[in-house]
């Protein structure tokens, strides 16, 4: 579970790790979680939580995306 946060509401997404390609220990891909406004002088943050699963959770970067 992914967890975003934009300084007034947070809003949940479901990542299924069999919809998720990874080649190797370098490269893969990337999922979208959305697009979010960041007002200036609100907190804004992301959290992966594996939600006690037994697979466990991998997340190795996070790129936020000005538009």
């Amino acid at each position: 579970m992914v967890t975003v946060f934009d300084g007034s509401a947070e809003t949940e997404r479901t990542i299924n790790s069999e919809d998720i390609i990874v080649e190797g220990q370098t490269s893969g891909e990337w999922v979208s979680l959305g697009s979010y406004e960041a007002p200036e002088g609100k907190n804004f943050y992301v959290e992966v939580d594996a939600n006690n699963e037994n697979d466990g959770v991998a997340a190795d970067a996070l790129i936020l995306v000005p538009e």
